[in-house]
C-alpha cells in the first residue's frame, strides 16, 4: 500500500487525533476515510436505488393557514 506523509498544525492534529479516537480507528485509517467520503462524493447506490419511490399523487401540501394567523412580527422603523 502507497504511504503519504501529512504535516498539520499542533491543532489540527490533535483535532485529527481525538476523531480518529472517537472512531475506534488508527489516525490513518480515520484520514483516509475522510479522504475517501470527500473524494468520491456522489450518491450511494442505496439513495439512488431509492429516488421515484414516492408517486406525485401521494405528495400533497398541507393547509398553511391565513397569513393574519401567523405569529406577530416586530415593527422595524428605519
Amino acid at each position: 500500500m502507497p504511504q503519504m506523509s501529512l504535516y498539520f498544525d499542533a491543532a489540527l492534529a490533535k483535532q485529527v487525533t481525538e476523531h480518529a479516537k472517537k472512531e475506534q480507528k488508527p489516525v490513518s485509517r480515520y484520514v483516509a476515510d475522510v479522504l475517501r467520503e470527500r473524494i468520491n462524493d456522489e450518491w450511494s447506490p442505496e439513495f439512488l436505488a431509492c429516488f421515484g419511490a414516492l408517486k406525485h399523487s401521494k405528495l400533497v401540501r398541507p393547509d398553511q393557514g391565513d397569513f393574519a394567523d401567523d405569529a406577530p412580527r416586530a415593527t422595524l422603523n428605519f
